[in-house]
């Protein structure tokens, strides 16, 4: 296997080179010219001729690449006019790779953009031997996975996304579930975000000079307009993975995270949270007398609290005390509702 992307784009430009009949035997001055301008990086000599060996002798590669030297012509070419590694024939490990890669795709079958994914593998089958395999659809029998429901708003992945991607702001009718339509304009569009199968872009406003960021539910979003003429200039400061470092949900504060200790319980709880953390700042603080302490450090949100009160009564909020008592209440509005409709 090439040691790293690079490597894979290398072997192919090399292979290329000594494929093209019109422009034989390219010298070392020739490929490494044509890497470096391919590549927009320095490649060395020793790179060069570690590739060369690679494609020839490295038995995870499995290229055997035939490649010589000729000294007549002062240049590399193919000893089989007809090799190229582009026509090497695949293994059954990269067909049940391509395959399985299938089976996942076919998950989303239902947002254009992943279908045209899924697309893509089918066709590199059929090029391969002719047929597309039969082997994904057997999969399905094997493995399951989770089903997302055909939520409102999938269809609006695509143009969103190009929207990100060329920075153009977007324009658009909110159907907010606490209050009535509203329209909201010159959003600049940074993130797509996928929270529990419901999407979300996220963004800022042209006018904001908080520089605030929004998050809005893709479901909810009628009328959308790509202002392709209203470009922006992409935030130095929006980082996305830091951004949501320390969220619990789509939801992220701008005030700072909090430091959130949990007291769990029953023993299979402890261990469902040792195998599944509820955050990616979760660690074990304290253990003992039958329970377990864990410490996340993350904005309390809405969805950090429905995911505490999921496993009560097996645990209990130690802080903050904002938190602590925000769950009590919860719980208290549930027991009241339960009482007075008996």
């Amino acid at each position: 296997m090439p040691k790293n992307k690079h490597a894979a784009i290398r072997y192919k430009i090399i292979d290329k080179m000594l494929t093209n009949t019109s422009k034989p035997y390219p010298n070392k001055e020739d490929i490494l010219d044509k890497l470096r301008s391919e590549l927009k990086d320095s490649i060395s000599e020793r790179t060069l001729q570690e590739d060369l060996s690679a494609m020839r002798f490295d038995q995870g590669l499995d290229y055997n690449a035939p490649i010589r030297y000729s000294r007549r012509y002062g240049g590399y070419y193919y000893e089989d006019p007809q090799y190229s590694i582009a026509k090497l024939p695949i293994s059954s490990d990269d067909r049940d790779a391509l395959d399985m890669a299938g089976l996942i795709l076919k998950q989303y079958d239902s947002l254009p953009i992943f279908n045209e994914f899924a697309n893509v593998v089918a066709k590199i089958q059929t090029v391969l031997d002719g047929v597309v395999t039969n082997s994904i659809e057997e999969r399905r029998q094997m493995i399951q996975f989770e089903e997302s429901p055909n939520y409102k708003g999938l269809d609006l992945i695509q143009p969103i996304l190009r929207a990100v991607e060329q920075q153009v702001r977007i324009d658009f009718t909110y159907h907010s579930f606490s209050g009535d339509p509203k329209r909201h304009e010159h959003l600049e569009p940074l993130l797509l975000k996928e929270w529990r199968q419901m999407w979300y872009v996220i963004g800022r406003f042209k006018e904001d000079d908080a520089k605030k960021s929004y998050a809005f539910a893709l479901d909810r979003i009628k009328d959308l307009d790509v202002k392709e003429s209203e470009s922006f200039t992409f935030p130095y400061d929006f980082n996305a993975r830091a951004h949501y470092a320390h969220a619990y949900g789509i939801y992220r504060m701008d005030a700072t995270p909090e430091r959130v200790v949990l007291r769990v319980y029953d023993n299979a709880v402890q261990g469902y949270m040792r195998n599944n953390p509820l955050h990616s700042s979760q660690r074990v603080i304290k253990e003992g007398n039958g329970s377990m302490d864990i410490e996340l450090v993350v904005y309390p949100t809405i969805d950090l609290e429905g995911d505490i009160l999921r496993f009560c009564p097996e645990i209990e909020v130690l802080s903050p005390p904002s938190l602590r008592e925000s769950i009590a209440t919860r719980i208290q509005q549930g027991l009241t509702r339960l009482q007075n409709t008996r």
